[in-house]
């Protein structure tokens, strides 16, 4: 079997190219050739890989890329919690749109889709969210619009499709939550925005992969499932044990939800009046995160997809961190 792995480079996508197993041959897509050597000597469990240089918004490389593939997995995105709305509309749902086509032209058997469960988040506590569960009229932000519109299209699409909705991935190569975590560390300080201490859900991002691979191989399996590592707990417990282990010592101080959500919501109005946009220190969706409740039930997933998390919280914890250390140290 021939995969089509779109988001290579990325966290998962190298999660993808580690797990993968030998009865399979991924075909890796990247920008620009200079990535393939990043990727030729990164660790994988056994999987034939294949190259191809192509671009989601070059319908005429993707189809290249589709050739001889029976199933894709697109993990390419634009996934911040802020940047602007032309950007996420360009690469996540044109993009997508771009590659559900050169898949149908190509008689492509299954589209994997890497969704995101933040296309549930409406600023209230919400517990053992089922994908069935109504989306917001308007949601947190633009990345969020952005998933919900490419979901529909693949929905929409005539080719066998499979969503996942992964909740909170972390893992070696993040460049997202944990690094944004520890960019606010100050002089051994983290200042959070809410002292409410949620119940909150994480995924290892290995898990994220396995279930990706179980969505390739898996009959009947067409529709939506969230994936997490089915261990909710308490924010400031996963983060004692994320900070023990690459930031000891930090001490974690609490700000009022009320007044961080209002300041965070002047931040991004005059950000985003400035010519480049910048991000702010604190957006209005990040600090809801850290007040409000939310986890997922993935029942779906294991029931239909065979899916179990194979490596704890705390397993994932200590692999993020022994990478971490590593890339500070070469």
């Amino acid at each position: 079997m021939k995969v089509l792995l779109t988001g290579s480079t990325g966290m998962l996508g190298r999660a993808i190219l580690r797990v993968a197993d030998a009865d399979i041959t991924i075909k890796a897509m990247v920008r620009d050739s200079d990535q393939i050597g990043q990727l030729e000597d990164s660790n994988h469990a056994g999987a034939t890989r294949e190259y191809v240089v192509a671009k989601l918004e070059s319908s005429s490389s993707l189809l290249e890329a589709c050739e001889g593939v029976d199933v894709i997995i697109h993990s390419a995105a634009l996934s911040s919690p802020w940047g602007r709305a032309e950007e996420f509309e360009r690469i996540n749902v044109q993009g997508t749109s771009h590659l559900l086509q050169a898949a149908l032209s190509q008689r492509v058997k299954r589209f994997v889709f890497v969704s995101s469960p933040s296309i549930y988040f409406d600023f209230k506590n919400a517990s053992r969210i089922t994908e069935q569960q109504s989306l917001p009229e308007q949601f947190c932000n633009d990345y969020a619009k952005s998933k919900a519109l490419a979901e529909s299209l693949v929905l929409e699409s005539d080719i066998d499709s499979v969503i996942l909705r992964p909740r909170g991935i972390f893992g070696p190569h993040d460049r997202a939550i944990v690094p944004r975590l520890l960019a606010a560390v100050k002089n051994n300080k983290l200042v959070l925005p809410s002292g409410r201490n949620p119940y909150i859900d994480m995924t290892y991002v290995d898990n994220v992969a396995l279930a990706a691979i179980n969505a390739v191989r898996a009959d009947n399996s067409q529709g939506i499932f969230n994936i997490t590592n089915d261990q909710p707990m308490r924010l400031l417990t996963l983060l004692e044990k994320l900070l023990d282990q690459v930031a000891p010592g930090t001490q974690i101080k609490t700000l009022p939800y009320g007044v961080m959500s209002r300041v965070a919501a002047v931040s991004e109005f005059f950000c985003s009046l400035m010519p480049n946009h910048p991000e702010p220190r604190l957006t209005r969706y990040s600090a809801g995160l850290f007040h409000f409740d939310q986890s997922l039930c993935i029942e779906e997933a294991v029931n239909k997809l065979d899916y179990q998390p194979a490596i704890s919280i705390d397993e994932g914890i200590r692999r993020y961190a022994q990478w971490y250390r590593g890339t500070r140290e070469s």
